[in-house]
């Protein structure tokens, strides 16, 4: 394939890669002597990796594909994949290995590592059916039973590196899934927003690193950028990550932080392939929803050119310029975002009786008389002595009223 693949299920997540992280596989041989006794009656040897990135079988169809994957659990490859796609013919894949760490094994990673295996093949690649080889000298073939895999009668002698080894090949059929990216009545793509979770953020951040190769840029600047646009588990835990998300696919997200004193929509980066059709301007929505409900009246973009359009298409205003922090003399144009949540009051006001601040939208002087702030600084929006009605500091005793900001007091 032309390009790498990413998937998550199960709170870990696939990467198709190449020879350049063969070194990342040999580790995980190496730290997998077991199997490696068993098939090959040798440890693990230098050079395994490589050599089985690079395998293809000799007869192979005109659709057929090999990917060879990590695994990751966090930021930690805890496994590999040998998959051919379309081997013996369309629809079906060979499992030529799934092998996990042995420090992480016994811990139920090695169901949820061929649960995402089989659904990235079922959702991703329309196969119908896998099938795989169990050696004699490897007594797994009841875990692979336990999978749903049954002997379809077909065995072969397979010659390790000191050994020889009969093995049965075992087959499951998939149930296919819902044709991806499909569209309701609406005409709108289907697809979830939910948050970032910590273990996503080496895959966020070669999202955000393939994003930014669609705009003509050259090699050197794009290896720059790559500093500023990563994402960290630290970031999705102490910023406003969301992503969105269809069959456990993550085809963009956002990113959003108080950021030296201003608030930012610092990330939102869309998969290649799927800019422009909508899943930018969803994104876009569910941050501007998430500002108010943190309670900001606005957020800047420091935005890259080529996107500036799409961001104006939004609402946003062009305020400025901002110089680039990598490439001095480049500058990138500078938005604001005007989310409209209406400020109350001043510091000096500590209860602001309901009745008093106008026309409420959402009737909260029957069962909220008064509205007690507190004034921790997440709620103080930065440069402004008011304070924004969030709706954290209601929730609790409103039961998540859908609107619920009022109108400005004069003071």
């Amino acid at each position: 394939m032309d390009k790498n693949l990413y998937f998550s299920h199960e709170g870990l997540y696939l990467e198709q890669v190449g020879v350049e992280k063969s070194d990342l596989v040999q580790e995980i041989y190496f730290n997998s002597p077991t199997y490696f006794r068993r098939v090959d009656g040798t440890e693990p040897l230098e050079g395994m990796a490589l050599k089985d990135i690079q395998d293809v079988p000799a007869k192979r169809g005109d659709h057929y594909t090999k990917i060879a994957a990590l695994i990751y659990d966090g930021s930690k490859a805890i496994g590999y994949a040998d998959l051919h796609v379309n081997h013996r013919s369309k629809g079906m894949a060979y499992l030529g290995l799934l092998i996990l760490r042995e420090d992480v094994q016994g811990k139920g990673l090695g169901r949820s590592s061929y649960n995402l295996v089989e659904r990235f093949l079922s959702d991703c690649l329309d196969i119908e059916k896998i099938y795989l080889g169990v050696s004699n000298h490897n007594q797994v073939q009841e875990y692979w039973e336990k999978m749903g895999f049954t002997p379809n009668g077909d065995t072969y002698v397979w010659k390790g590196e000191k050994i020889e080894s009969l093995v049965t090949e075992m087959e499951k059929k998939l149930i296919q899934p819902v044709l991806r990216l499909e569209r309701n009545p609406e005409n709108k793509l289907n697809f979830q927003i939910r948050g970032a979770e910590p273990f996503e953020a080496k895959y966020l951040s070669d999202l955000s690193a393939r994003s930014k190769a669609y705009w003509p840029y050259d090699k050197e600047y794009l290896k720059q950028t790559a500093q500023v646009t990563h994402v960290t588990e630290n970031d999705i835990l102490s910023w406003h990550f969301r992503v969105a998300v269809y069959d456990g696919i993550i085809l963009g997200f956002s990113g959003m932080a108080p950021v030296k004193n201003e608030y930012m929509l610092d990330h939102l980066w869309i998969e290649p392939d799927y800019i422009g059709k909508e899943i930018g301007h969803v994104l876009f929505e569910d941050a501007v929803l998430n500002a108010k409900k943190m309670g900001w009246t606005r957020f800047t973009i420091a935005a890259d050119p080529y996107a500036e359009r799409f961001y104006l298409k939004q609402g946003a205003k062009r305020i400025g310029e901002r110089e680039s922090k990598i490439k001095p003399g480049f500058f990138l144009p500078l938005l604001e975002v005007n989310v409209g949540l209406t400020l109350i009051g001043d510091k000096k006001v500590k209860d602001i009786p309901v009745q008093d601040c106008g026309e409420p939208i959402v009737d909260l002087s029957k069962s909220f008389p008064q509205l007690h702030f507190d004034w921790d600084r997440l709620y103080v929006q930065k440069n402004s002595s008011s304070i924004s009605l969030g709706e954290t500091r209601l929730e609790k005793s409103l039961f998540r009223p859908r609107i619920f900001y009022l109108k400005v007091i004069d003071f």
